[in-house]
C-alpha cells in the first residue's frame, strides 16, 4: 500500500499558510475553499491579536486579507467589501 506524502497529510494550520496555500492553488475549483479558509483564518487573527499584535503583524494581516479579496474579485468576479476592518496602532492618539 502506498503512502500519501507528509506534505499531503498536513493540513496548514495558521493564517500564513492558509494564505500561501490560497496563493498557489492552481485548481479552479479549489480556488474558493482555499481563499475562505484563508479569508477566515486572517480574519480570526485579527481578531485574536485585536490588542496584543505588532503594528507589522497588524500591517501583515491587512495586507493579506487585502490579496484576498483583490484575488477572490479576480478569480471569481466578486466585487469587494464595502466594510474591511480597521487596525489601529497602538501608538495612535
Amino acid at each position: 500500500m502506498v503512502k500519501p506524502s507528509p506534505a499531503v497529510l498536513r493540513r496548514p494550520t495558521n493564517w500564513r499558510e492558509l494564505f500561501e496555500s490560497a496563493l498557489l492553488e492552481s485548481d479552479r475549483k479549489l480556488v474558493p475553499v482555499r481563499l475562505q479558509r484563508a479569508t477566515d483564518a486572517i480574519m480570526d487573527e485579527i481578531e485574536d491579536s485585536f490588542l496584543s499584535a505588532s503594528e507589522s503583524e497588524r500591517l501583515a494581516l491587512m495586507a493579506a486579507l487585502s490579496a484576498m479579496q483583490e484575488l477572490r474579485r479576480l478569480t471569481l468576479g466578486e466585487e469587494p467589501q464595502a466594510c474591511m476592518p480597521t487596525l489601529r496602532s497602538s501608538t495612535a492618539a
